[in-house]
């Protein structure tokens, strides 16, 4: 997957890698025989101390990498790579948690009851705390829609399994993700899950083959790895989120801390050490400042960052470990880390869902301060005071098992109510199910599937009744509610051929890096839907539609047009251009040979913000202010932007499309721009219509709409 909120589209992949809530370096130094406070210790006595001291220099380390996420949530320039954070705290984690494990279960002193209450008081005061401040802005900023998205992605953040939740449940239509409160819990879910069965292997394995316990947990980290570097061809998304593919990452400091806990005397010299520290410092910072949103992530890409911590743990000594990071301001911010990286994002994306653009670099930093004295604060106030409770452990674990059903209660609250929707006018309920219809339309083919949807609605049998077809992917099937209407009331059968992310082309198909199947998919579409309708001559009008400039827009993250028999690494992006044409004069070519008359219809405006967030906010009174603040220009006539908003404004499949019509004179070439824009301006809501369901998916009202000005010939 490209480090980047997708799966989905690119923004999406940007977002989703950044969240690791791993810090467990106080639970480690309470539970160790000797515990040296980080102000007094001195960097000799630290680095000289045994095994399972405190050492500061791995806050430090956590220092960097909170630093570097938040930075690079935050928009600061060059920090483009920062969502390697969460590759560090995963070999944070598994080398101290990982460690403590392995000593317990070596010394026959492991207690599950005591390793999980320590977890819980270790994890859960800071993330009910920063909950409860989501469920109050919550109530008073986002939509019933989004309000039960929200509490989706709550009760699976309580229960651990978030990572899994964001995993099924994003797909093309999903909110943009660096809007979701909650993402970073993703990680955090990850961890949980990994120390639910690492004791179990651990003590297996320490029965089984106690002096091969580190040759065996070394074949488990690289089957994991493998299990990554084959996952990012095939299951990009799955690979990214779930522990099989994320394992190695913690498995790395767990290999470190058991080798460390067996050969304590073979710990690097000080030449060594030096060169050790250097050597990761320099892998983290490569990753840090040299990846970008189009890097492949995890795979083989997660390796420099992994490397590098695991390097920086084990100098324990030298310049980068001494005087770095062990510095008392960055051993400061590591200390505060899980409570920061908690409180950025979802102030960030409440920024966002307010401000509904791209946040500006000063706004984004200002919130990156603010979220670190806030992060501060919890971590005084909230962490330390529950972490040193004296609390007997059964009561403890009783205890955070009733927080957990208290603070389920308003999500599950907020999902039975459908979002609480009695909080505003009722205008604002229609207008969010009016935008759920496309994600409902049945005849819309997903990822994965690669042949039509022959259900009697969406293709009605043959019978002596002429029929007019709509071909096409998912824009296609933004305009086919509309378009069943109109071709009904001229007497005509309605058959519609849609698939996600599919143009409909002939002999070239669209090439997605999130989705490495997807080409072979659309292949097989492509052709049985062109056969089908080949096949009926009932069908006597095919209207094409499409989201023609989708790869134009992504080809910097490796989307193409590809001929069937051409590889992807050999198309350029004026190859892909020009494939498009191909492809589609084909696929004219082929249907006109059938018999049939073909309208080929020009993407719609595409806006570069939301449509529905903006109309819903309108309906909002505290979001409509603060959008007012933090977004004055938005100053216009409401229900429209000016052109210069569109992110399609100059669109080069228009000129393509125009071509293939002077090529074939009877095709009927159609922009449906005319029934949406006047002069400068673009309309994207009417009153309590709405005309766009997302940035780029019309409504049926605003189908009905820009289909009826065009007026389209349905009849032969």
């Amino acid at each position: 997957m490209h480090c980047g909120i997708n799966g989905v589209p690119s923004d999406l992949r940007t977002f989703l890698g950044w969240t690791a809530l791993s810090w467990p370096s106080a639970e480690f130094a309470r539970r160790t025989p000797i515990e040296i406070p980080a102000s007094s210790a001195s960097p000799s006595v630290r680095r000289n101390a045994g095994p399972g001291t405190y050492r500061a220099d791995v806050d430090g380390l956590r220092a960097i990498a909170v630093l570097s996420v938040v930075a690079y949530h935050a928009g600061i320039p060059f920090f483009t790579g920062g969502f390697v954070g969460v590759d560090i705290f995963f070999v944070i984690s598994g080398y101290l948690i990982g460690g403590i494990i392995d000593r317990d279960v070596h010394g026959q002193g492991f207690s599950f009851a005591g390793f999980y209450a320590r977890r819980a008081k270790r994890i859960l005061p800071a993330l009910l705390a920063m909950l409860l401040f989501c469920y109050v802005v919550v109530t008073l900023l986002l939509s019933p829609g989004e309000t039960r998205a929200f509490a989706r992605s709550a009760v699976a953040t309580i229960a651990a399994v978030s990572n899994i939740t964001f995993w099924r449940g994003l797909n093309y239509f999903s909110p943009s993700a660096e809007l979701n409160p909650l993402l970073m819990t993703w990680s955090l879910a990850v961890e949980e899950q990994f120390y639910l069965f690492f004791p179990i292997v651990l003590i297996v394995l320490n029965r089984l083959m106690p002096k091969r316990l580190f040759p065996a947990l070394l074949l488990l980290s690289l089957a994991s790895l493998l299990a990554s570097v084959w996952g990012m061809v095939h299951l990009p998304t799955a690979t990214f989120f779930l522990l099989p593919t994320r394992a190695w990452e913690l498995g790395g400091g767990v290999l470190l801390a058991v080798h460390e806990a067996r050969r304590p005397s073979t710990r690097a010299r000080p030449m060594m050490a030096q060169a050790l520290g250097l050597f990761g410092l320099a892998l983290i910072a490569f990753a840090v400042f040299g990846y970008n949103a189009q890097t492949p992530f995890p795979g083989l890409s997660a390796l420099p960052p992994v490397l590098g911590a695991v390097l920086l743990i084990a100098a324990r000594r030298g310049m980068v470990n001494d005087r770095l990071l062990s510095a008392k301001p960055v051993v400061f911010l590591g200390l505060i880390s899980y409570s920061w990286y908690l409180w950025h994002w979802p102030l960030l994306a409440f920024a966002r869902i307010v401000s509904d653009q791209d946040l500006s670099i000063g706004l984004g930093a200002a919130i990156a301060v603010a979220s670190c004295g806030i992060g501060y604060l919890s971590w005084r106030y909230v962490e330390q005071p529950f972490r040193h409770s004296k609390a007997p452990r059964n009561i403890l674990l009783w205890r955070y098992a009733a927080a957990i059903v208290v603070f389920l209660a308003p999500a599950i609250g907020l999902l039975e109510t459908r979002g609480w929707p009695q909080r505003f006018p009722p205008a604002l309920v229609g207008i969010e199910q009016e935008s759920a219809s496309l994600v409902e339309d049945p005849c819309l083919v997903s990822y994965g599937v690669g042949s039509p949807n022959l259900s009697p609605y969406c293709a009605p049998p043959a019978d002596q009744m002429p029929a007019v077809a709509m071909l096409g992917d998912s824009h296609a099937a933004a305009l086919s509610q509309a378009m069943r209407q109109l071709a009904g009331r001229q007497g005509l059968r309605f058959v519609e051929l849609t698939k996600s992310s599919c143009p409909a082309l002939a002999g070239i198909s669209r090439y997605i890096p999130d989705h490495p199947g997807h080409r072979e998919e659309c292949e097989a579409y492509a052709h049985k839907a062109l056969d089908l309708l080949e096949a009926d001559p009932t069908i006597r009008t095919v209207v094409i539609a499409g989201f023609w400039s989708a790869n134009f827009q992504l080809e910097n993250t490796g989307e193409r047009f590809v001929q069937d028999d051409e590889t992807v690494a050999s198309v350029s992006p004026a190859q892909s251009r020009k494939n498009l044409g191909i492809g589609m004069d084909a696929v004219v070519s082929r249907l006109q040979q059938a018999g049939k008359r073909v309208v080929l219809i020009k993407d719609v405006p595409r806006f570069d913000f939301d449509p529905l967030r903006r109309t819903v906010a309108n309906f909002i009174p505290v979001r409509r202010t603060l959008a007012a603040i933090l977004s004055p220009e938005r100053g216009l006539e409401e229900g429209q932007a000016p052109q210069a908003d569109l992110s399609n404004a100059n669109d080069p499949s228009a000129a393509i499309i125009d071509r293939v019509g002077r090529d074939h004179p009877l095709v009927q070439v159609v922009d449906l721009k005319g029934g949406l824009c006047i002069a400068d301006r673009c309309r994207f809501a009417d009153g309590q219509d709405l005309y766009y369901t997302d940035p780029q998916h019309l409504s049926e009202a605003g189908a009905m709409r820009a289909l009826t000005f065009a007026q389209i010939a349905l009849a032969p």
